[in-house]
């Protein structure tokens, strides 16, 4: 490791030079000297596997044909042959994002769908798309687009 050679090679000018610099120089190298080689033998993180193309796929396709009722994990993993466990982190490592996150997602885009028609309610709109209410479907909308279903509706079709 480049680093550590050359704290200790500044170490080792430190100790041969007749006029040191301040104590805390020295102090500063050493305690440079001991992180690095206590980072050594740090094991490295575990990368978390993927699903295999054929185990997301149905995953997804399930969550998109189901968005509207709520989904396990059981579910899902069981459909992918993992543990739910296994199965969680293997989703959001090969997505970006939780299995559930991909179900509100599936959930908004229907939503916006909807919207788009301009002939129904928004209590309909969050009944029809699974969300508990028409409270609870703004909430979800305006924390993943910044504004409320109506706003957002009205901008699309003006």
């Amino acid at each position: 490791d480049e680093r550590f050679l050359q704290l200790a090679r500044l170490i080792a000018s430190e100790c041969l030079n007749p006029q040191p610099l301040h104590d805390l120089y020295g102090d500063g190298l050493t305690l440079a000297l001991f992180i690095d080689l206590m980072k050594l033998n740090r094991a490295s993180t575990r990368k978390r596997s993927q699903l295999a193309s054929w185990q997301l796929r149905r995953a997804v396709e399930y969550i998109e044909e189901n968005s509207v009722r709520n989904i396990r994990l059981e579910e899902l993993a069981s459909l992918a042959g993992l543990s739910q466990s296994h199965f969680s982190h293997a989703f959001k490592a090969s997505t970006g994002i939780a299995p559930h996150q991909w179900q509100v997602n599936a959930r908004l885009r229907r939503a916006k769908q909807l919207l788009l028609q301009g002939d129904q309610p928004l209590t309909e709109i969050a009944a029809e798309t699974g969300f508990a209410d028409q409270a609870h479907f703004t909430r979800v909308f305006r924390k993943n687009f910044g504004t409320t279903p109506a706003h957002w509706q009205k901008a699309q079709l003006a």
